[in-house]
């Protein structure tokens, strides 16, 4: 399974118990039924690796008892402490599959339906109340609110943003009268 076609469920926190069950804490945007699921992938080494689920315990929105198969002590539970857990995007539901990271829009192009290709991502903002693209054409820094009233579609194959940004939201940045 390749890393790409995986969303990051969450990562392996600490054992549990003396029968090598792990605690896995759970991504906030992840909602799937684990009691459902038959495996997921391990990152051990930069390579995902299968492992069968025998049992599941969701103890909470955010973090679940997993108990592995071939996983019968604590010796080797502990030797998957803080690596990520992955499930296949197949087994999302669809509106979840096609949710980008945030860092995954870093180096996109970014057209408006007014002033045309702005410039290109060069990192998000993570701000409390939303994330903020910070957009560079050129030297010209422009900063935009990720949000779904701006922005409307993100072309993953030809690496586009297509935003309809407020009226003189960019002219902020791009107008130079003094």
């Amino acid at each position: 399974m390749k890393k790409e076609d995986c969303c990051q469920l969450g990562y392996i926190s600490k054992i549990h118990g003396y029968k090598g069950e792990i605690i896995i804490l759970l991504q906030d945007d992840i909602s799937v039924k684990l009691n459902k699921m038959e495996s997921v992938f391990i990152e051990i080494n930069g390579q995902l690796i299968p492992f069968f689920i025998d049992t599941v315990n969701q103890t909470s929105d955010s973090s679940a008892i997993l108990k592995l198969l071939d996983i019968e002590s604590v010796e080797k539970a502990k030797q998957l402490i803080k690596c990520p857990v992955f499930i296949p995007l197949s087994i999302l539901p669809a509106q979840k599959r096609t949710k980008l990271k945030p860092s995954e829009l870093i180096g996109l192009k970014v057209i408006d339906d007014a002033r045309g290709n702005i410039g290109e991502v060069f990192s998000i903002l993570e701000m409390p109340q939303q994330l903020i693209l910070e957009i560079h054409k050129g030297i010209t820094e422009i900063l935009i609110p990720a949000n779904e009233e701006i922005i409307y579609k993100i072309d993953k194959k030809n690496k586009t943003i297509f935003i309809n940004a407020p009226e003189g939201l960019i002219d902020i940045y791009l107008d130079t009268k003094t």
